[in-house]
């Protein structure tokens, strides 16, 4: 596996959910709030073809998926280690 096969064209941080996972995705879900004045669609779940749910947490300007040992293909953190281990800052 290469972290570069899951990123976004162009960006060099960003990763693609869809490349990550296939296409094994059935829609994401969330809601209308005002909660920062405009209408905004916040999201709250991405739910997989299998019926997995997996439910967004965070707040607004910092949003992850929270899934247990239970993740869907390649969400697990043996996976995203694997493939984004982290640095040293020495």
């Amino acid at each position: 596996m290469n972290a570069q096969d899951y990123m976004v064209e162009g960006s060099d941080y960003l990763v693609s959910l869809t490349k990550l996972v296939g296409d094994d995705i059935a829609d994401v879900m969330g809601y209308v709030t005002y909660e920062f004045g405009d209408a905004t669609f916040k999201l709250s779940q991405v739910v997989f073809k299998d019926g997995t749910t997996v439910w967004v947490g965070g707040e607004h300007d910092c949003a992850y998926l929270e899934y247990g040992k239970d993740a869907p293909k390649n969400l697990g953190t043996e996976t995203l280690e694997a493939l984004w281990p982290m640095e040293d800052d020495e």
